[in-house]
């Protein structure tokens, strides 16, 4: 196993752990609790492991196939997107004041609305970078 490979797999065991550390700490009110350590994944706070937890691992994986300057990209491109939604998400919060529940997230009665708002967008921003990223990944690959 080279280092890449190691790498991805240390990354693909963390996004695991996080997942279900998420779940448990979402699931008793921990949902807003920050986590320092994991900002580097664009964590903040236990509710986005949720979201990028699984978005981690899978990009673990994608990682194996892509050479370190598209490795590169993609995290530029991915933290870009996720600073980006974060600010749009922070001036929206200062101005609304309406609780609505994101449709995918009503029936888990431990999500809260406010909980819910906060997956939908982190949901949302990953679907938004994979189709970015694979839509510039397009114009490099040969038919």
């Amino acid at each position: 196993m080279n280092i890449p490979q190691l790498l991805s797999l240390c990354l693909f065991l963390v996004s695991v752990v996080v997942f279900w550390q998420a779940g448990k700490n979402s699931r008793h009110s921990g949902f807003y609790t920050d986590t320092h350590v994991l900002w580097p994944l664009g964590v903040f706070v236990w509710g986005d492991g949720l979201v990028l937890a699984p978005f981690w691992a899978v990009s673990s994986v994608l990682f194996l196939f892509l050479d370190p300057l598209w490795i590169l990209r993609y995290l530029l491109l991915f933290f870009t997107i996720r600073s980006v939604v974060e600010v749009l998400y922070w001036l929206a919060h200062q101005f609304s004041s309406n609780e609505y529940q994101a449709p995918l997230f009503r029936r888990y009665a431990w999500i809260k609305q406010n909980d819910s708002a906060i997956l939908y967008q982190l949901f949302h921003t990953c679907a938004a970078f994979l189709g970015l990223f694979f839509f510039v990944y397009s114009f490099f690959v040969s038919p």
